[in-house]
């Protein structure tokens, strides 16, 4: 399992910023992607260009924590933010879709399959889909 480490600036007390990590799993990624496909296929059927929304990472979003398990013993590896799910905000969905869409141009201009990244050969597929 490939973890991905999102750093994030927060405020903690004493107005000292510091980087907060939040780590993306595989399947926390490619429900994400899944989710992208899910509304741009929705976008394109209602005659919508899904890029030109301004509120297509709210929407996003709101898909992402609607296809999020619920929290079980099971899948607490896969998704650890089950319990948590405010967690997932619309900044964090936003940041990483663009990071793996800014990976994923870098590897179709280098001609690799890598991108300089460990998410872009697992999804390639959905990154080329997207």
């Amino acid at each position: 399992m490939v973890r991905i480490i999102d750093k994030t600036e927060t405020n903690t007390p004493g107005n000292k910023k510091r980087k907060a990590e939040f780590v993306w799993t595989d399947a926390e990624i490619e429900l994400h992607l899944e989710t992208v496909l899910a509304y741009k296929a929705t976008s394109e059927y209602e005659g919508i260009c899904w890029e030109s929304v301004k509120a297509k990472y709210q929407k996003i979003m709101e898909i992402y924590v609607e296809r999020y398990p619920v929290a079980n013993k099971e899948n607490t590896t896969d998704f650890p933010r089950a319990s948590t799910p405010e967690l997932l905000t619309k900044e964090r969905i936003a940041a990483k879709l663009k990071r793996i869409r800014g990976g994923y141009k870098k590897a179709v201009n280098s001609g690799r399959r890598s991108g300089g990244g460990g998410v872009l050969p697992t999804f390639l597929d959905l990154c080329e889909q997207v």
